[in-house]
This record gives structure tokens, C-alpha cells and sequence, in this order.
């Protein structure tokens, strides 16, 4: 069992695995790109172990043979949603409010009750992350006043997996293994991050799932060992 605690800043980076790179990162400007990474975790739980099944474990009968020696396993997966940025695409409402000649694509925002939030839930995610919590920058507003950079959190990983596993001896050495899995168990659907571009009709809707989600698949394999 391991709990990890962590907390990673950048200007920039890139993490495939959750979703396209920063898009936010313009001009020598560090201050305006420090932010949290794209692949930061904060919370991560791993839960793993297996048990021989007591059932018909000693008996060596036909029935025990069969019914015993079965061994079960588990993999608990809790993890921390990783963070996305808000911002504006609208090619005519970007300024470059700082003069370094480069024009920045983030808003202004205007309640700040809203940052930090984890937009996780299809039912209320465009409440959660409410178009009228910013407003479109003016060459009048300050770096300072714009959006920071990956403040909001997207959906989180919760798995569970298990198996089950045993061996049959044939003759010497030679041997068949059974193997019976199943992932992601509760079939938990992770979403992916909601519409973070102020400029579109469905901003603050989640209309995917992460990239690192699969459905509950289950899987029997046999093998042999001579």
C-alpha cells in the first residue's frame, strides 16, 4: 500500500497522457506562465495484494483439486484529477496586456470563488464552471488580473481491479494456469476536462472521457508451462 502527497510547478509541459500540452505559455514572461504541471497529482492511492482462498486448500481429493489452491487478488487506484486552463481563442479579443509583444489568451476572472475547483460531474459541471466567473481581457486589464495558469482540476482515477489465479500441475514439471480478470470492476466512468475556451457555446461542458479511462473489461487466459 503507498500514499503519494506531491505537488509539481513549471512554466510549460507537456503530458500526453492527460490531454494536449499548455497552450498558455507566451512571452519571456515567467511569472504569467508559472503554474502548476499539466501532469501534477496531487493525491495518488495504490492499494495491492493478493490471498490464497482457504476453500478445499488442503484437501487433495478431486474436489480439492479443483475447487482448491485459488488464489484472489486486488488493485485499488485513487488519484487527484490533474489541471486544466481557462482561456479565451477569440483571435480579436486577445491583448497583449503586459507589452512584451506577445498577445495572451487567458481571461480576466471576475469571481474568484470559482478557482481551484475540480470540475468533475457531467450534471453540473457548467455550473460548477460558470462563463459569467470571467470576462474577455482589454488592453486595460493587468497580467495580474487575467486567469492563472492550470488552477482548475479535471476528474480523478478510482479503480479497482481484481483476479483470480491458479495453477494445475499435469506431469513433472509441465503445468496449465488459469487466470480470470476483471478492470476497473465498478466500471467507474473517468470524464474528461470540460470545454475551457470562454469563447465557445459549450464552455464549462464535459463531453468526453479522459484519455486514461477504459471500461470494465474482463479477461480468462490459460497458459501452459512444460
Amino acid at each position: 500500500m503507498s500514499y503519494t502527497f506531491s505537488k509539481t510547478i513549471d512554466e510549460g509541459s507537456e503530458a500526453t497522457a492527460v490531454g494536449a500540452g499548455d497552450t498558455n505559455i507566451t512571452g519571456p514572461d515567467k511569472s504569467f506562465a508559472r503554474g502548476l504541471s499539466r501532469f501534477d497529482t496531487r493525491h495518488r492511492f495504490v492499494f495491492s495484494g493478493s490471498y490464497l482462498l482457504p476453500i478445499f486448500r488442503d484437501r487433495t481429493d478431486l474436489l480439492g483439486k479443483t475447487l482448491g489452491g485459488w488464489t484472489f487478488s486486488a488493485v485499488v487506484r485513487i488519484a487527484s484529477g490533474t489541471p486544466f486552463t481557462v482561456i479565451d481563442t477569440n483571435a480579436g479579443a486577445n491583448v497583449d496586456s503586459n507589452f512584451d509583444g506577445f498577445s495572451e489568451n487567458r481571461p480576466v476572472i471576475v469571481d474568484n470563488s470559482v478557482n481551484h475547483r475540480t470540475i468533475d460531474n457531467v450534471a453540473t459541471s457548467v455550473d460548477d464552471l460558470p462563463k459569467g466567473a470571467f470576462r474577455r481581457a482589454t488592453p486595460a486589464d493587468s497580467i495580474s488580473s487575467l486567469v492563472g495558469r492550470n488552477t482548475f482540476f479535471g476528474d480523478g482515477a478510482r479503480t479497482i481491479d481484481i483476479g483470480l489465479y491458479k495453477s494445475f500441475a499435469i506431469a513433472g514439471s509441465a503445468a496449465i494456469s488459469l487466470r480470470f480478470e476483471v478492470y476497473n470492476l465498478l466500471n467507474r466512468t473517468q470524464f474528461g476536462f470540460p470545454n475551457n475556451d470562454i469563447s465557445s457555446a459549450t464552455f464549462g461542458q464535459i463531453t468526453g472521457t479522459a484519455n486514461a479511462y477504459s471500461p470494465r473489461t474482463l479477461q480468462a487466459a490459460v497458459r501452459i508451462s512444460l
